[in-house]
C-alpha cells in the first residue's frame, strides 16, 4: 500500500468516525418518533428484490425483522459505523475493500432517510469518497498482497473527484452572476453569516477591504486555475497544488464549522502525494552513464515546466485579477467580463476531460508496464496484469458516469456526451457514486 493510499484510507475512517458520532448524538431529536423529521415516516416497506431495494437503499428497511423499532435500528447502524470506522482509523490491517463496503452501506443507510438534514454537500462527498475508498482499498483475503501496480490507477479516481470539486466550487460562484463574487466583495459577508463561525472569523473579518478582496481573488486562483494542477507529470507542481488546497482548508476550518467538510477535501488531497514526495530513497550506487544522462534531461525538462507552469499562473493572475502593490498593499480586481468568463469555461471544461483522459490514460499504461516488467514468473505476472485491467475497467466506467455531474456548469459540453453514459449515470444515480459539487452560488 503507498503512503498516499494509506493516508486516504485512514482520512476517510476518521472522517466516517466524525460522521456517525456526531449523527448518533442527534438521532433522537431529529429521527425519533418525536423528533423533527421522524424517519418511520419515509421508510419503505421491506423490500422484496434488489431493484426494489435500490429504491432506497438502507438497511432500515429491514428493521421489523429483527423486532427493531426505526429509532433503535438506526442507533445500532451507527454504534456499528462508529466502532468498525474507528477500528479502520487506528489499526491499519482493518482498511480493507469489506470494511470500506460495510462503513459506505451503513452510511448510505442513514442518508436514505435522513431528509434535509443529511442533504448536505459534505454527505454526498462523503458516499462518493467511501465509494472510493471500497476501490482504493486492498482486498486481503486468500494472502492477496496489499500494494498492486495499479494503485496509482485507483488513486487517480480521488485525484479526480477532487479537481471535480474544487473546480466546479470556483467556477459556481462566478456563474451565479452574485455582485459580491464579481465585486470580491464576498468576504466582507462571508464571516458573519457563514455557518457557525468560530473566534477566528471576528478578526478575519476587520481584517483590511484590501487583504479580503486579495483573499476572494485567490480562492478563484487556487479554485480555478491551480486544480489543472492536480495533473501536472512534475511532483513540484503537484506539491504546489497540494499545499495550496490544503492551505485554504485550513482557512475555512479556522474561520468556520462546515462540519467534516473541510477534513474530508483535505484527505482528498493525499492523492496528490506520492512516496517519494514523503521519503526519498536512498542511493543504489552507481547507475550507467545513460542513466544519468537521462535522468538529467528528465530533470531539466521539469525544471523548464514547472518554471513555465508557475509563469502561466502568474500571467493568469495579473491579467485576470489586476494583483499590484502599491505603498504595501495589495490592489485586486476581476478584469473579465461574464461572457468571457462563459467562454473560459467552455473551453476550460473540454480541456479538464482530455486532461483527464491523458493522465488517466497515462498510469493505466504504467500499471500495465510494470506488471509486465517487474513481475517474475507466468502466474505473477498474470495475476499482475489480470488485476490491473479489471480494476482500470471499473475506473474508466466510474470516469465516465462522473462525466454527467462534472458538465453541469457547462450543458453545451454536457450534450456531446455519448447518450450510453448518461444511461450508465442514470441507473446509478440513487446510489450517489458520482455528484456535482459547488459551494456559496451567492450571499443573500
Amino acid at each position: 500500500m503507498t503512503v498516499s493510499q494509506d493516508l486516504y484510507l485512514s482520512g476517510v475512517a476518521l472522517t466516517f468516525l466524525i460522521a456517525f458520532s456526531s449523527l448518533y448524538i442527534q438521532l433522537p431529536g431529529l429521527y425519533g418518533e418525536k423528533g423533527l423529521l421522524p424517519a418511520g415516516n419515509v421508510i419503505q416497506r421491506e423490500p422484496q428484490s434488489i431493484s426494489e431495494f435500490l429504491d432506497q437503499p438502507t438497511l432500515l428497511r429491514y428493521r421489523y425483522r429483527y423486532w427493531l423499532d426505526t429509532e433503535s435500528a438506526m442507533d445500532v447502524v451507527c454504534v456499528s459505523g462508529i466502532i468498525l470506522s474507528f477500528l479502520a482509523t487506528v489499526y491499519a490491517p482493518m482498511r480493507t475493500t469489506l470494511v470500506y463496503a460495510i462503513l459506505w452501506i451503513l452510511y448510505m443507510s442513514m442518508y436514505s432517510v435522513g431528509q434535509t438534514f443529511l442533504w448536505f454537500q459534505w454527505d454526498i462527498l462523503l458516499l462518493e469518497a467511501g465509494f472510493l475508498a471500497m476501490i482504493v482499498a486492498p482486498l486481503q483475503i486468500l494472502g492477496l498482497p496489499s500494494k498492486h501496480h495499479h494503485d496509482n490507477v485507483t488513486m487517480w479516481l480521488v485525484k479526480w473527484l477532487l479537481f471535480r470539486l474544487m473546480f466546479a466550487s470556483g467556477v459556481v460562484k462566478l456563474q451565479s452572476h452574485c455582485d459580491t463574487w464579481w465585486s470580491l466583495t464576498a468576504l466582507d459577508w462571508h464571516f458573519e453569516s457563514q455557518c457557525i463561525p468560530t473566534p477566528l472569523a471576528w478578526y478575519f473579518h476587520h481584517t483590511p477591504q484590501w487583504f479580503r478582496m486579495f483573499s476572494n481573488a485567490s480562492v478563484f486562483v487556487i479554485q480555478i486555475a491551480v486544480s489543472f494542477l492536480f495533473f501536472a507529470p512534475t511532483k513540484t507542481l503537484r506539491m504546489f497544488s497540494f499545499y495550496a488546497q490544503v492551505s485554504l482548508q485550513l482557512l475555512i476550518l479556522m474561520t468556520g464549522n462546515y462540519n467534516f467538510f473541510n477534513l474530508l477535501t483535505i484527505v482528498l488531497c493525499f492523492s496528490l502525494i506520492d512516496d517519494y514526495s514523503v521519503h526519498r530513497p536512498l542511493g543504489r550506487g552507481a547507475r550507467k552513464q545513460w542513466q544519468k544522462t537521462l535522468n538529467m534531461l528528465k530533470s531539466s525538462c521539469g525544471t523548464l515546466l514547472n518554471l513555465t507552469a508557475f509563469a502561466v499562473l502568474a500571467v493568469f493572475s495579473y491579467k485576470y485579477f489586476s494583483f499590484s502593490i502599491s505603498d504595501g498593499v495589495i490592489f485586486s480586481k476581476i478584469n473579465f467580463t461574464k461572457q468571457g468568463f462563459a467562454v473560459y469555461v467552455y473551453y476550460a471544461t473540454g480541456v479538464s476531460i482530455w486532461v483527464a483522459i491523458s493522465s488517466l490514460l497515462w498510469e493505466i499504461s504504467t500499471a500495465l508496464y510494470k506488471s509486465v516488467t517487474v513481475e517474475k514468473g507466468f502466474v505473477k505476472v498474470f495475476y499482475s496484469v489480470f488485476s490491473t485491467v479489471v480494476m482500470s475497467s471499473v475506473v474508466i466506467f466510474m470516469f465516465c458516469i462522473s462525466l454527467v455531474p462534472h458538465t453541469v456548469i457547462e450543458r453545451s459540453i454536457q450534450s456531446k456526451l455519448p447518450p450510453q453514459i448518461f444511461r450508465w449515470h442514470q441507473q446509478t444515480d440513487n446510489l450517489q457514486l458520482v455528484n456535482s459539487y459547488g459551494l456559496f452560488r451567492r450571499f443573500v
